[in-house]
């Protein structure tokens, strides 16, 4: 949960951040295009993935500079001062070392993190990110630089919508709660003309060059149908960053959150620690509601529950996956009422007590799931060896 952000000083420039957690590795998490610490956490399946993170490792979040609640600065900053502020806030928390993952346009500043400052990271995770925004020689899977342009031009009016929910998460688009805090998370995470210049910035990226020489122990996780960042373009990161390891999930979110969470927690956590722990059963509350009800006769607006037992369903969302809600209503003769099931009067003569049972879940709902055959390890190009695939 959100506690409060405190703030780095990355020269001039205010970078808010939290710390989550004391478990005994580092871990900066860098988001992407824009973010905003504190409101990321009313996403229920992302405060779940962040609690989750934060049971195994000294979680350290930040807006960075431009976003959320962060300084914004004009003009648009390098990718390298983007990048410099994660040295601030390891300063900051007192962090000498610390494991960096960057999901999406994060990861860019990750990898670049990890490749300047080696004796500082323990290691490097990327998550649905991309060496280069543009088609550049040897790298044909970026976007034209008119076709970013255009991107450039539409990003003020759709600005504050559920634009792009097709791409980030195709599977929640008919889900409203979470359309619904994806506009306003825009819209606290930048205005739309900062949405705009940052966006803009992008169009620097260009680490390619950068990936041989890192030489720190490194996960790629990549949806195999991304239509954000494609899957060539993990496979790029893992084929030349020396020994790196990559994980390959069957889905077209750009956001694992709702498709393959536990999978992805348990691979980063034994990437991290050497161990792999099952996440917690998710928690049922029972609530027992009792009532008198008359029986035939009763004045009109009330309801009667016949004899016998019935009950009624009902469904409701959560993190993005369908749980069941069920009331099972009792009906007795008032005078064989239990304790735990009194009525609130004194019985009438006649009267039956009903007692309703409701039963539902609560929380964010996913059992451990099994991994597909389609999620694998792959081994990059230039280093690794076969102990280090993945178990099927």
């Amino acid at each position: 949960m959100f506690t409060g952000a405190k703030y780095a000083r990355s020269g001039d420039v205010n970078i808010a951040y939290q710390v989550v957690g004391d478990g005994p590795i580092d871990l900066v998490l860098t988001f992407g295009w824009v973010s905003h610490l504190a409101y990321v956490w009313e996403q229920p399946a992302i405060a779940r993935f962040l609690n989750r993170l934060a049971s195994f490792t000294r979680l350290i979040l930040y807006d960075k500079r431009g976003t959320g609640m962060s300084d914004r600065v004009h003009p648009v900053p390098t990718l390298e001062q983007r990048m410099d502020d994660v040295r601030a806030v390891m300063d900051a928390t007192g962090s000498e070392r610390a494991a960096v993952m960057g999901i999406s346009e994060g990861g860019v500043m990750s990898t670049l993190f990890a490749a300047t400052y080696p004796e500082r990271t323990i290691g490097l995770i990327i998550n649905g990110s991309y060496p280069s925004a543009l088609r550049r020689p040897g790298y044909p899977w970026g976007n034209t630089e008119a076709e970013y342009r255009e991107a450039l031009a539409r990003v003020k009016d759709v600005w504050g919508t559920h634009a792009r929910m097709d791409r980030y998460a195709p599977s929640q688009v008919d889900n409203p709660e979470v359309t619904g805090w994806w506009k306003t998370f825009m819209q606290m995470s930048a205005s739309p003309g900062d949405a705009q210049d940052l966006l803009a910035m992008n169009l620097q990226i260009d680490i390619g060059g950068i990936l041989p020489s890192i030489r720190v122990p490194t996960l790629v996780i990549h949806a195999t149908r991304d239509k954000v960042a494609p899957i060539e373009a993990g496979r790029y990161f893992a084929e030349h960053i020396p020994g790196a390891r990559m994980l390959e999930l069957d889905t077209e979110d750009h956001w694992f959150y709702f498709v393959h969470p536990d999978l992805v927690l348990g691979e980063i956590q034994e990437f991290l620690t050497g161990v792999r722990t099952a996440p917690a059963p998710d928690t049922m509350l029972a609530t027992v509601l009792c009532t008198e009800v008359a029986q035939a006769g009763a004045h009109a607006g009330s309801s009667v529950t016949g004899a016998g037992t019935s009950s009624s369903t009902a469904t409701t969302r959560s993190c993005g996956r369908r749980l069941r809600a069920i009331t099972v209503a009792r009906s007795r003769p008032a005078s064989a009422a239990s304790p735990r099931c009194s009525t609130a009067q004194p019985a009438r003569s006649g009267a039956r007590s009903t007692c309703a049972m409701s039963f539902s879940i609560w929380g964010c709902a996913s059992a451990p799931e099994s991994t597909p055959a389609s999620a694998r390890w792959r081994a990059g190009v230039l280093g690794g060896s076969p102990s280090t695939s993945r178990r099927a």
